[in-house]
């Protein structure tokens, strides 16, 4: 069984900047809430990012969004996102960054976001979507 990395943080956010000369990364605007003048829905461009330590080689990572039903056990998958992460090092931190070009919310409530890793679960997230009020 291949070695399980261990997520350090999972962020969603309007944009990361990435500063190559000295390696560091700006989240903007991070947020756990959406608010949309009705539903369905697209949210825009919105950006996930993932810092992950104790991989070994190339990981196969999978990044999920799934509408989670109050009225239903079973989730809605909404996007599914593959990638990979090599490491040299497993104590070498990996970041991740995915411009999403927009979610389509299907209706208000609850979403999971979901990062696994060899299909195991590393850390889930979660945001709500909700209508925004007419203040």
């Amino acid at each position: 069984m291949p070695v399980q990395p261990v997520c350090l943080g999972l962020i969603l956010c309007e944009a990361v900047v990435h500063h190559p000369e000295t390696g560091r990364m700006d989240i903007l605007g991070s947020f756990w809430e959406v608010d949309v003048p009705t539903f369905p829905a697209n949210t825009g461009p919105i950006t996930a990012w993932v810092a992950v330590v104790n991989g070994a080689g190339r990981v196969r990572m999978r990044l999920k969004f799934e509408l989670l039903p109050p009225d239903r056990p079973e989730e809605e998958p909404i996007v599914d996102i593959p990638f990979t992460m090599d490491f040299t090092d497993p104590r070498q931190i990996q970041m991740y960054v995915n411009e999403i070009q927009g979610l389509d919310l299907v209706g208000p409530g609850q979403y999971r976001v979901t990062l696994t890793a060899y299909d195991a679960t590393l850390v889930e997230g979660y945001f709500i979507a909700r209508t925004r009020s007419a203040n």
